[in-house]
């Protein structure tokens, strides 16, 4: 059951599913001075009610200037919009690479600078539709206060990795191609010089979880003149760094 009286809200209670849902209870603490939901702002979903584009965890392709307007609007349409200085206080590694000041990311969101990699802009939209999808799943509709960022970024973390486990799941053993006792087989760079690793479990070294693909891979540099050979290793890998096509390795498309 749930209420709210003046402009702080009742906690509700808990429900439990595969994939947790976030709720009153698991965000908020019966301390009225330290409530993490903003009941002075309309709650009422029908007049809140939209549809959320781009929630699931693995990023789709986008140019830097995209991610920034999706950041950017993303943070406002919020039920309760999230300042640059909660943001940037909420964004936290292992959510993004690193964490970035306030008035970097500021600046980032105005359109004065930009992420240093796309990867790094990614990370930052994964941690943007993570908030989504809890102010989504929150039952009932009531606005999430992220200035309380001690207390949401607990719980962001953990929707992260769950989320993350659920849509972009860990492989434990992958094929990789050897190309010497201690390297492994990258990359070709746009010259056809072959990119060589040292770290097969870093994101690093090509990872296949298609045999046939790695063996396409294999003899690939063998037409190069490179030898390689097939092993596969136990390294623990997000299904999003696996190897779909020898295009983004680097081959040229058949």
């Amino acid at each position: 059951m749930s209420n709210a009286s003046g402009k702080h809200a009742v906690i509700h209670e808990r429900e439990e599913s595969i994939l947790p849902k976030p709720d009153a209870e698991s965000f908020a603490g019966v301390n009225v001075s330290g409530h993490l939901f903003d009941a002075s702002v309309d709650s009422n979903p029908g007049d809140h009610w939209r549809v959320f584009l781009g929630l699931n965890f693995v990023v789709e392709a986008y140019t830097m200037s995209q991610q920034i307007v999706r950041l950017r609007t993303g943070l406002q349409n919020l039920m309760s919009p999230c300042t640059v200085t909660s943001f940037a206080a909420l964004c936290v590694p292992p959510m993004v690479p690193k964490k970035l000041p306030q008035q970097i990311l500021g600046q980032i969101l105005n359109g004065q600078r930009e992420f240093e990699t796309t990867e790094e802009a990614d990370s930052f939209v994964r941690v943007l539709t993570t908030m989504e999808y809890i102010q989504e799943q929150i039952t009932p509709k009531l606005p999430i206060d992220w200035t309380n960022v001690l207390l949401v970024r607990d719980e962001l973390l953990k929707m992260f990795d769950q989320r993350r486990n659920v849509e972009d799941p860990v492989q434990n053993r992958c094929w990789f191609v050897r190309l010497t006792v201690h390297n492994f087989f990258r990359g070709v760079r746009p010259d056809g010089s072959i990119i060589e690793t040292l770290n097969y479990y870093r994101d690093e070294a090509a990872a296949f979880t298609n045999y046939e693909l790695a063996s396409e891979a294999a003899e690939k540099l063998k037409q190069r003149g490179v030898a390689s050979k097939i092993e596969m290793l136990t390294c623990d890998r997000r299904q999003s760094t696996i190897v779909t096509s020898l295009e983004e390795l680097g081959f040229e498309s058949k």
